[in-house]
């Protein structure tokens, strides 16, 4: 409030003040309330510097708000490559035989079947799973090769090889071919033989 503001509110009010007194009247008023105005404004800086503040701490919860989600999808990345690391080394396991080619293929299918995992990530009722596997996927099993008997020419002649019908039935198809191309004659005769003819 001005000087001359004063002084009308208190010839307003009925309050008559010396002339003389008038100046050091305005004065501890002035005083008084220069005091509360250093007071609020103290207030008020605090206030200010408490808002600062917060305004931090809230740039601080976002921040952490976002590692936490960070430190979550980590978390759950890891996860899944343990849990794809158990299921390609079971599907590895040269109890199942399955084709090393068709692995990353057949680890996708058992992802894809929405397989359940234990505490350590460890597929439960793998060999259930494995046997269905087995049975769906059953193109993708290597097939055990039956070692026959060796087409050997001795001398070069062709009659000197001595190879049984059961083991001409048991040969795999890769012996097969090689006999036939060796020794057309003898692979001609065991098969009429394997036929019963």
């Amino acid at each position: 409030m001005k000087k001359e503001e004063l002084l009308q509110a208190l010839v307003d009010s009925g309050i008559e003040i010396a002339e003389e007194k008038k100046s050091e009247f305005i004065g501890i008023i002035n005083k008084f309330n220069g005091t509360d105005i250093a007071k609020y404004k103290t207030e008020l800086d605090n206030l200010k510097t408490e808002l600062d503040s917060l305004k931090e701490k809230s740039n601080l919860y976002t921040d952490y708000e976002d590692l936490k989600k960070f430190k979550t999808e980590t978390e759950q990345q890891k996860v899944k490559e343990v849990q794809t690391k158990n299921i390609l080394n079971l599907l590895n396991d040269d109890k199942y035989k399955f084709d090393k080619k068709a692995i990353n293929l057949l680890a996708l299918a058992l992802k894809e079947k929405g397989i359940e995992f234990d505490e350590q990530n460890n597929i439960k009722n793998a060999d259930d799973i494995m046997a269905t596997m087995q049975t769906e996927y059953a193109d993708y099993i290597l097939k055990d090769e039956v070692k026959g008997a060796v087409p050997s020419t001795t001398n070069n002649s062709k009659t000197d090889i001595t190879i049984t019908v059961e083991d001409f039935k048991k040969m795999g198809y890769k012996k097969l071919k090689d006999l036939k191309s060796n020794n057309r004659d003898l692979y001609d005769l065991l098969e009429k033989q394997a036929k019963g003819e």
